[in-house]
């Protein structure tokens, strides 16, 4: 995964299996995990969406740890995708490829064949 960043930089968090949204910080991410940090502890195992920039994790809590100002959250990313625009480009070209305009309702859909 080629995710770029930069430590400290913000970033969204949505607990998915609550659909509850927090701000926090990027803390490092390397390989599969990601550490980030928060105001508030997360359930070991919750479902997570991280965005920040064009980019978007998916994981679930491997971690959390109290310091004397927030918690630190480790996170198991299980998928990524490093530049989210692509992928609406990706979807939209999936979506109209092979098709043309529409029809116009005032053109019969089927022409007698000459014999």
């Amino acid at each position: 995964m080629d995710i770029r960043y930069q430590p400290g930089q913000p970033l969204q968090i949505t607990v998915l299996d609550s659909r509850e949204l927090l701000q926090g910080h990027i803390v490092q991410i390397a390989g599969r995990a990601a550490t980030v940090s928060l105001h508030r502890p997360l359930a070991f195992g919750a479902p997570i969406r991280i965005d920040f920039d064009d980019c978007m994790l998916l994981g679930e809590v491997s971690a959390c740890e109290a310091t004397t100002k927030d918690y630190v959250i480790t996170l198991d990313v299980v998928d990524a995708i490093p530049v989210m625009s692509d992928l609406a480009r990706l979807v939209s070209a999936v979506m109209t490829d092979g098709r043309g305009a529409a029809p116009d309702a005032r053109t019969p859909a089927v022409q007698a064949v000459r014999q």
